[in-house]
């Protein structure tokens, strides 16, 4: 055997510029984009509800000459929310900083952290708001539709588009009436089996195929439906315990199912939302997301803590203004 073998040339080690690491699109996750963050100072607090059905009931009346004008008002009731505290550390033990030649330890252990704090949060919201029973109006896809029911959407005579202008009447009409554009807009979440069905639905393809595209695209979608946004819903968690012998993962939101909202564009005064999403912001170090990441020396066991806090709280706040899509596709 001639000599010098390769292994007595070359010591193996690993790549200082190449990994192999999943962490997801922030995009995919669908919380944020629907529930719109409130800044609170307060860890617990509560919030103001205008009647919609004074708001929009016609009062006024004629007033004959020298006689008072007719009286009127409102109602006014309180929502509450308060921001539940969540939290996870990784720690980092002197002497595996002290081995590693190539890694980042404390920037892998900031992503991973962000990322499980979106995951919880789009745990959150898809476990409480996106399902049956929540927003006052429930529609179901059949075979044979009757009532509030609509046709598969993998049907071939399905119709998504009339689907989700009636939904929309349906919101308005619930919600008194709605804002202009500039205030806030539908925006339509489905799952991604649903939305891989949609992509194939005859009435879209028709629709789509005179574009300059030629092609779906969620933009495309959106415009089509005459909402701001449809959102696929992406983000996807392990569903196995670490120590299982087969790993498993998930879609964390229902492939099959949608959900029409109504939110504003920015949270304030006078507005009308499906749902807020309230973050505290009062205490020291968390920032204007509600999450606070620090590290600190734990001297007892030789190395450092990563942790990450997060303080918030998913709230219905205007149950007329959302339409829940059971079974989309079958």
């Amino acid at each position: 055997m001639p000599n010098p073998t390769v292994g007595d040339l070359h010591v193996v080690t690993e790549l200082t510029d190449l990994s192999v690491g999943h962490f997801q699109d922030m995009g995919g996750f669908v919380a944020p984009k629907v529930a719109p963050f409130v800044r609170v100072a307060n860890q617990a607090n509560k919030f103001r509800i205008y009647s919609r059905d004074d708001l929009a009931r016609a009062e006024m009346q004629l007033r004959a000459p020298n006689s008072e004008s007719a009286g009127g008002g409102w109602r006014v009731t309180q929502g509450d929310y308060s921001c539940d505290r969540w939290g996870l550390h990784k720690d980092i033990a002197d002497d595996e900083r002290a081995n590693d030649d190539v890694g980042d330890l404390d920037a892998e252990a900031t992503e991973w952290l962000t990322e499980q704090w979106l995951i919880r949060m789009e745990k959150e919201w898809a476990f409480n708001f996106f399902k049956t029973g929540v927003w006052g109006l429930d529609r179901a896809g059949n075979a044979a539709p009757t009532g509030d029911q609509f046709l598969f959407w993998d049907a071939a005579a399905a119709v998504p588009v009339s689907d989700i202008q009636t939904s929309k009447r349906t919101i308005r009409k619930a919600a008194r009436g709605l804002p202009g554009t500039g205030a806030g807009s539908f925006k339509f979440v489905i799952g991604t089996e649903a939305y891989a069905k949609l992509l194939e639905v005859d009435s879209v393809e028709d629709k789509i195929k005179h574009t300059q595209l030629g092609i779906t695209t969620p933009q495309l979608l959106a415009m089509m439906f005459g909402v701001s946004e449809v959102i696929e819903a992406e983000a996807c968690e392990t569903t196995s315990a670490e120590a299982a012998a087969t790993q498993t993962g998930d879609f964390i939101v229902n492939g099959k199912d949608g959900l029409l909202l109504w939110v504003p564009n920015s949270p304030g005064k006078m507005k009308p939302s499906a749902m807020y999403t309230f973050v505290w912001t009062g205490k020291t170090g968390v920032s204007e997301l509600g999450n606070r990441i620090k590290r600190f020396r734990q001297e007892q066991v030789d190395g450092d803590r990563i942790e990450i806090d997060a303080y918030f709280d998913q709230v219905k706040v205007a149950g007329g203004l959302g339409v829940f899509f059971d079974n989309l596709v079958q």
